[in-house]
């Protein structure tokens, strides 16, 4: 697109944005101008031939969008994760309609009662109610459920990601109100994340066995922050849940769970660069690690959501705020992973402050050393599908039930937040989209 025309559209963002309605600076008098400039979705790239991952594996999971869900101006702001609470085996009976979702704010706890209709992947009804909070939590951004397998037996789990802290919090799955909430160690090196950059991606895997999490963006010595010239290197760990759970209901009682082992392995995730354009009153354009989807299989689908204003193409100035792309990776098979060099990420972070900021303590030399080389390396990821969303912040990601046809639903949630900046507000949708996914 020319110069010119970028500018033009970026001021017609800024009318909009500070008119009321969503009509991004369009006369809504004018007979040409779209009815809803925000409407759909726009499927951009969901090709996966670019990756080494559709050369060896023989079928891939692929997802068909359904559509989105708009939840109501009464509905609670800032629900950043959210879980089925039917994937818990043996419960999905009960909960087959019943979801878990954390608030971004407090640590607050909500309900939802998510009706799908079971033929197409369509939402059909949503009612999200309050169900408590945990105390202590202060940025949830993710929450996994599951049935975890114990000494005799297995017992129903709940675990929420707090970005502040940064913490992982755990209960019985049937507890939910917020004092049972028990907090969970986290790798150390965890605890050196950029600020707002912490644990915001949280999945369980589908035998119960396995916590995976990551930091949204890089660790100080891991390499400088995503930029339209460059991705960031995050770091995906999986953590053995028998090492949280000694004894059953332990989240319930005084007893401490045991320390983790001093160096958990880690993988690292690669994100792409970031996409967009800054403006006024708007995050600058940045990508991170939103969330993580368990598979039955064992692989995980990431969820990387990329900030920065876009349009749909010359002929479509129709505009977009958030971009999200949807990977699959295979973290229990790393020996086929893309080893890449480190160099460049070394190179960049020792060239500027660690986080961003003057005063702030530069990352270890060694990050250039030739034990940097020695790092896990960086798993292979193919792109499962990647598509504009308007202003709907989607930040959380859980799989659903099976349809009719064998598929199983993909729902995300979006983070419906007021962006306030002095006297400016900007309005982000609450909204869920809905997938069908296809599993090989």
């Amino acid at each position: 697109m020319k110069p010119a025309v970028s500018v033009l559209l970026a001021s017609a963002l800024c009318c909009g944005l500070s008119a009321p309605g969503d009509d991004f600076g369009f006369d809504e008098d004018d007979p040409a101008a779209p009815a809803d400039p925000w409407a759909g979705i726009t499927q951009l790239f969901p090709d996966t031939r670019h990756s080494s991952f559709a050369t060896r594996h023989s079928s891939l999971p692929s997802l068909e969008l359904v559509g989105e869900f708009d939840l109501p101006d009464s509905a609670p702001e800032g629900l950043s994760g959210i879980a089925w609470r039917g994937n818990t085996p043996g419960l999905e009976p009960l909960w087959s309609d019943l979801y878990a979702l954390v608030e971004d704010s407090g640590g607050r706890l909500h309900s939802a009662t998510i009706g799908i209709d079971r033929e197409t992947g369509a939402i059909t009804n949503a009612v999200v109610s309050p169900a408590g909070a945990i105390h202590g939590a202060a940025d949830l951004e993710g929450i996994a459920c599951g049935a975890c397998p114990v000494a005799d037996g297995t017992v129903p789990m709940l675990f929420a990601s707090d970005e502040r802290g940064p913490a992982v919090w755990a209960t019985a799955a049937f507890d939910t109100s917020g004092p049972g909430w028990t907090a969970l160690p986290v790798p150390a090196p965890l605890r050196r994340c950029r600020p707002n950059l912490a644990l915001e991606a949280l999945a369980l895997s589908a035998d119960g066995r396995i916590l995976w999490t990551a930091n949204e963006g890089p660790l100080p010595e891991d390499g400088p922050e995503p930029t339209a010239k460059h991705g960031a290197l995050v770091r995906l760990y999986g953590l053995p849940v028998c090492s949280f759970l000694p004894v059953p209901g332990f989240a319930s009682s005084k007893q401490a769970p045991p320390a983790l082992p001093a160096e958990p392995g880690f993988r690292f995730y690669k994100l792409d660069p970031a996409t967009g354009t800054s403006l006024p009153h708007l995050p600058a354009p940045f990508n991170g690690l939103a969330e993580l989807c368990a598979l039955p299989d064992g692989r995980l689908l990431a969820l990387e959501r990329s900030y920065g204003f876009r349009t749909r193409g010359d002929s479509d100035p129709r505009g977009s705020l958030i971009a999200i792309s949807i990977y699959l990776v295979d973290p229990l098979h790393a020996e086929g992973a893309e080893v890449e060099s480190h160099a460049e990420f070394a190179e960049s972070a020792e060239s500027r402050p660690a986080g961003g900021g003057s005063g702030e303590a530069q990352p270890p030399p060694s990050l250039a050393s030739p034990a940097a080389a020695a790092r896990p390396p960086v798993l292979a990821k193919t792109l499962i599908w990647r598509g504009l969303t308007g202003r709907s912040n989607y930040e959380g990601m859980t799989l659903g039930p099976e349809l009719a046809d064998g598929s199983r639903v993909l729902l995300l949630v979006a983070d419906g937040d007021v962006t306030r900046k002095g006297s400016f507000s900007f309005p982000w949708r609450k909204a869920f989209l809905s997938f069908r996914l296809r599993l090989p």
